[in-house]
């Protein structure tokens, strides 16, 4: 579960992740990039929270070739168990790796 002080996402909410690509699709807001980031890069986050993340940073920031985004997508699938990414979810992952 993930809180955020954004006005008009402060639920906790395990959906956090895709409230707040589609809140800031195209803003390029550097502290939605911070959490989502941290939620990418944490191992412990279940594969679909983690793509959800990925494919909602892709959205936030579509088009800016960003090397740190692609960087911890990457880092997060190659850390990912097979379990994980036979997991239909992690399709979600890949997306967003190819939208940063």
């Amino acid at each position: 579960m993930y809180t955020c002080s954004f006005p008009h996402l402060r639920l906790t909410s395990p959906f956090l992740p895709f409230k707040s690509g589609l809140a800031y699709a195209g803003a390029q807001r550097e502290e939605v990039k911070e959490l989502l980031e941290g939620i990418i890069g944490n191992t412990d986050v279940n594969i679909l929270e983690s793509s959800m993340a990925a494919l909602s940073l892709s959205l936030v920031f579509t088009g800016t070739c960003n090397d740190d985004i692609g960087s911890v997508i990457l880092q997060r699938l190659m850390e990912s168990s097979d379990a994980d990414l036979t997991n239909t979810a992690s399709r979600f992952m890949c997306l967003g790796e190819c939208d940063s």
